[in-house]
């Protein structure tokens, strides 16, 4: 199949990536213990017999713990600190791979060009200047130029992250045998960037997103 017929099946693909995405007892520690006999003990034998408890009986814990000992909490379990989650959303990646699943295609995309940004909240996708990405579609090579951004924000919790685009600027060329074929950076979007929940996993300076229908992968850059 040439590739002219590919461009047409990747820009039905894109199309409908892009519309997809649009779619009581008593208190521990008491100091007046209930005593055991009572204050005035009935005599056995002699008018003042010796008696059987001290009137100061000794503590069982001493007042003052021994140094160096935390006392634990009322539960008795102590509190743990959660493991820290890698920082995945921070800073600027370079992203290396991707691939999309739409019906019965597979677009894959591999090159480092576009650029992946992660900033309070708020995520952006670029391009380096005259850059260019090698797009895979049933075989068929062809190249990817992106001339825009992707703005969106993101939601982190644990090893998740909800992803939501809200704003895109300039557009995208992908081309072949047959010439250039224009697309809107939305497209461009539903190929390489996460959609909607979205897990995610830190390896060092590497970074996989995965979500229901793409997975991208990035370096940081």
């Amino acid at each position: 199949m040439s590739t002219k017929p590919r461009l047409a099946v990747l820009t039905a693909v894109l199309m409908a990536s892009a519309a997809c995405s649009a779619s009581g007892g008593t208190a521990a520690g008491s100091t007046s213990p209930s005593p055991v006999l009572s204050a005035r003990p009935t005599p056995l034998l002699s008018a003042a017999p010796t008696p059987l408890l001290s009137a100061a009986p000794t503590p069982l814990l001493s007042a003052a713990p021994t140094p160096g000992v935390v006392p634990s909490a009322a539960s008795g379990t102590p509190s743990t600190t959660p493991a820290p989650q890698p920082a995945c959303f921070e800073g600027r990646y370079l992203v290396t791979e991707f691939a999309a699943k739409t019906g019965g295609s597979t677009i894959t995309g591999r090159g480092g060009e576009l650029v992946l940004t992660f900033a309070g909240g708020v995520f952006t996708l670029s391009s380096l200047p005259g850059a260019t990405t090698s797009l895979a579609l049933d075989g068929s090579a062809l190249m990817l130029t992106v001339d825009g951004t992707v703005t969106g924000t993101y939601a982190e919790t644990g090893d998740t992250a909800l992803f939501s685009q809200t704003r895109t600027t300039g557009q995208a060329s992908v081309t072949g045998d047959g010439g250039p074929q224009d697309f809107t950076m939305k497209q461009v979007a539903s190929l390489a960037l996460p959609q909607g929940t979205t897990t995610v996993t830190c390896a060092g300076s590497s970074a996989t997103f995965v979500s229901a229908s793409t997975t991208t992968k990035a370096e940081r850059a």
